[in-house]
C-alpha cells in the first residue's frame, strides 16, 4: 500500500474492505492479492485458499508513492495468465 494510506485508520480500513470482499466469495471463486506503492507486487497468485489470502493482506503495510498503474497492470496480467476465461473476472 502507498504512503498515502499511512496511519492506522486508512490502511486498516483498506485491509478490512479487502477481507470483506474475500468473505463474500463462493467456494468456486478464486482470489489474488495485488498491492502497490512505489511499484506493484503480486502478494498472492489466484487461489481458492481464502484464509491464506487474508493472512497475506494483513501483512501489507503503507509506504512509498502511489503507483496505481503498476498494481492494475499486475492484476490484469494475473487474470490473463491464471484466470479462467469461462468465469467472470473482477479487479
Amino acid at each position: 500500500m502507498t504512503g498515502s494510506m499511512g496511519g492506522k485508520t486508512k490502511i486498516q480500513g483498506a485491509k478490512e474492505a479487502a477481507i470483506a470482499v474475500i468473505d463474500s466469495l463462493l467456494p468456486i471463486d478464486r482470489v489474488a492479492v495485488v498491492s502497490f506503492s512505489s511499484y506493484g507486487t503480486v502478494n498472492v497468485h489466484l487461489t481458492s485458499d481464502f484464509e491464506y489470502a487474508k493472512k497475506e493482506i494483513n501483512k501489507i503495510s503503507a509506504w512509498g508513492s502511489t503507483s496505481f498503474g503498476a498494481g492494475l497492470s499486475l492484476a490484469i496480467n494475473e487474470l490473463k495468465t491464471r484466470g479462467n476465461p469461462e468465469h467472470a473476472w473482477a479487479i
